[in-house]
């Protein structure tokens, strides 16, 4: 938002458009959608929309990374909780490291176990 105020600013002192236009400008360069109904006159500002579309681009990126380390991080909290629980199961069932290890893991506790889990259970020595 902040980006989008800056710019609407910008346009407004640099190209002499009124504030929805500037506003409007601001926006559609951000979100590099570019209609072509207004466009830079003066060379300053067209060298600032260059720059201006890449910092909107760079933000919007930054962002996503954001959400997607904080999406993937939830995700690797879950699968450490499940294989934890996965281990104790295993614990239980008192089942002897051997060839057939990993099928009679499987034939125990069901078809739904996935080799992720198994190579993590491996990775812990279970």
């Amino acid at each position: 938002m902040i980006l989008l105020f800056i710019g609407t600013a910008l346009f407004h002192a640099l190209e002499g458009w009124n504030w929805v236009n500037s506003f409007y400008f601001t926006g559609i360069t951000l979100f590099t959608i570019g209609y072509g109904d207004l466009v830079s006159t003066q060379p300053l500002t067209k060298i600032l929309t260059v720059f201006w579309g890449f910092i909107g681009i760079s933000v919007v990126l930054f962002t996503m990374t954001i959400f997607a380390k904080m999406y993937l991080e939830f995700g690797q909290e879950r699968l450490g909780e499940e294989v934890k629980n996965l281990g104790y199961k295993i614990k239980r069932l008192d089942i002897k490291k051997g060839p057939s290890y990993e099928y009679r893991i499987k034939s125990k506790l069901g078809k739904g176990l996935k080799g992720t889990l198994l190579r993590k259970l491996r990775g812990n020595g279970l």
